[in-house]
Parts: structure tokens; C-alpha cells; sequence
């Protein structure tokens, strides 16, 4: 099935959004992120990626109590249309 020009727009925009991001993050030279930051980009809750992660959908490392995600796996799961 097609999509209709609005689903069409609204991916076009995504796709611009995801650029836009992923030159943020490579200004930034930021090495990990945090669960919040995970969340704040897919506009989800944090529960969502712990969640996704303890299901292994989400590569991250414990660190003490919290978890951390590698700018790859950061710029991976934000740019993953699914």
C-alpha cells in the first residue's frame, strides 16, 4: 500500500529530523548516552527502554544502578524506522 502525501511528508520530515540528529551527535562527540536521553529522542517513556533493553532490543551496559548506550547503538536505534 502506498502511502498517502501526508504519510510521504511526514517521512520526508522524519528523514531530515533523523540527519539533523545524527549531525548532533557527532558534533557532540558525546561516547554514551543515558536511558533518558534514549527516550527523549524517540519520545517515549523511560520504561519503554529499559524495557527494550532488558528484551535485548537495545544493546547497552550496566553502569552501577543505571544503564549506558554507546553513541553507535544511540545513532542506530534513532535512525531505525521501526
Amino acid at each position: 500500500m502506498e502511502p498517502t502525501p501526508t504519510e510521504q511528508l511526514i517521512l520526508s520530515q522524519l528523514a531530515k529530523l533523523q540527519n539533523t540528529l545524527n549531525v548532533l551527535v557527532a558534533e557532540k562527540k558525546q561516547t554514551t548516552y543515558s536511558v533518558a536521553d534514549v527516550a527523549l529522542a524517540l519520545g517515549v517513556h523511560t520504561l519503554t527502554i529499559r524495557n527494550r533493553i532488558n528484551k535485548g532490543e537495545i544493546k547497552a551496559k550496566k553502569s552501577g544502578h543505571n544503564f549506558v548506550i554507546s553513541a553507535k547503538e544511540f545513532v542506530r536505534i534513532t535512525t531505525d524506522n521501526n
